[in-house]
C-alpha cells in the first residue's frame, strides 16, 4: 500500500471523527433547560450566553477543520511539499547561498 493512501485513509479517518464527536457536542448546546448539576452555580441567562458562545466557536472550528482536511489533502495529493522545498532551494541559490549547504535555511523560504 502506497504511504500517500495511508496518510490520506488516517487524516480522512481522524477528520470524520473529530467531526461526529463535534456533531454529538453542538446537540447538547441546543438544550434550553439548565441542568440540575448547575442550577446552584450559573443562571439561566450565564448558561444561555455560555452555550451561544460555545454554539458559535463549534461553528468557526467546523469551518476550520475543514478547510484544514481539504488543505491537508491538496497538499498530499499534488505533492505540493517536495515542490515547495525544490522552489526554497531555489529562491536560496538566487539569494546566492548553496543549497546542498543549507537545508536549514530552506524550510524558512516556504
Amino acid at each position: 500500500m502506497d504511504y500517500k493512501q495511508l496518510v490520506l485513509g488516517f487524516t480522512s479517518i481522524t477528520f470524520l471523527w473529530e467531526s461526529y464527536l463535534s456533531y454529538r457536542q453542538r446537540a447538547k448546546l441546543y438544550e434550553k433547560k439548565v441542568p440540575k448539576q448547575l442550577e446552584s452555580i450559573v443562571t439561566e441567562k450565564e448558561f444561555h450566553k455560555s452555550n451561544a458562545y460555545s454554539l458559535d466557536k463549534s461553528k468557526f472550528g467546523v469551518i476550520t477543520s475543514t478547510f484544514g482536511f481539504v488543505q491537508q489533502v491538496i497538499v498530499f495529493l499534488f505533492n505540493l511539499i517536495p515542490y515547495f522545498w525544490d522552489l526554497s532551494g531555489s529562491v536560496l541559490e538566487w539569494f546566492g547561498y548553496s543549497s546542498k549547504d543549507n537545508e536549514v535555511c530552506i524550510p524558512f523560504y516556504c
